[in-house]
């Protein structure tokens, strides 16, 4: 019987060269077990820490590179008999037990039915597991772009949308709409994102938690090491110490 789920395990460098498109019968789940990894996948840039994986359908390509790790898990996963079918590329939830099957069935090649189980139960897993969407989308219109490309590049600037709608051109309500419209969340959601997603690399590069915060515009550690812990579930310290 032909496994439903095939591990890869790969030693990387910097950055692995754009990835020729998946089998139409496959789905794809990338994982790195330390450090973070950055995958632009159509027109998306993700960084994923080591508590979530990215869940790629069919046919689409990816690039990814390595932030403090040199190991990629690639998850081939049969489109049919999975009961995960998510259409798009999404971010998934990787618990204590998640990382421990995909180990474990990049390791195990014998005892079929103990992979088949495995197998099953990752599945299972996966599908009634939390769906955290941590990429940041842009928006379409030129004048919340700017904002937003300038926000990915200097993501301390402090700024609100009045000072930023003097400069592009636009209102703080047109802009407000904008955003919300065209990427699915408030300015004042989406400005967070963009912090996180700038922090974790920093922090996977070896920088100090104080720098991090001041570099990606908290006021200082503390504010910096809350909103980590609500959108990572723990703090700065102990991310570094378990995934970096």
């Amino acid at each position: 019987m032909t496994p439903v789920i095939s591990v890869n395990r790969r030693e990387i460098v910097e950055e692995c060269p754009l990835e020729p498109r998946m089998r139409q019968d496959r789905h794809r789940l990338i994982w790195a077990p330390a450090g973070a990894l950055a995958i632009q996948t159509d027109g998306q840039d993700w960084v994923l820490p080591p508590t979530r994986a990215l869940w790629i359908p069919p046919g689409v390509t990816c690039r990814s590179r390595a932030l403090g790790t040199r190991v990629l898990y690639r998850v081939g996963i049969a489109v049919e008999g999975s009961p995960v079918q998510w259409r798009k590329t999404t971010s998934v939830a990787v618990s204590p037990l998640i990382r421990e099957l995909i180990s474990f069935l990049g390791r195990q090649r014998g005892a079929r039915e103990v992979r088949r189980d495995a197998e099953r139960l990752l599945l299972d897993l996966l599908g009634a597991g939390e769906v955290e969407a941590i990429d940041v989308p842009l928006p379409r219109d030129p004048r919340a772009l700017a904002v937003a490309e300038a926000l990915i590049d200097a993501p301390d600037d402090g700024r609100d949308l009045g000072a930023w709608g003097s400069e592009v051109g636009a209102s703080i309500r047109t802009l407000a709409r904008l955003f919300a419209s065209e990427t699915g969340m408030t300015f004042v959601q989406w400005r967070p994102q963009v912090r996180m997603r700038a922090a974790l690399v920093l922090l996977a590069d070896g920088e100090r938690v104080g720098t991090v915060a001041r570099r990606v515009g908290y006021a200082g550690p503390s504010a910096f090491t809350t909103a980590f812990r609500r959108a990572m579930g723990c703090s700065p310290g102990e991310w570094v110490a378990e995934f970096a």
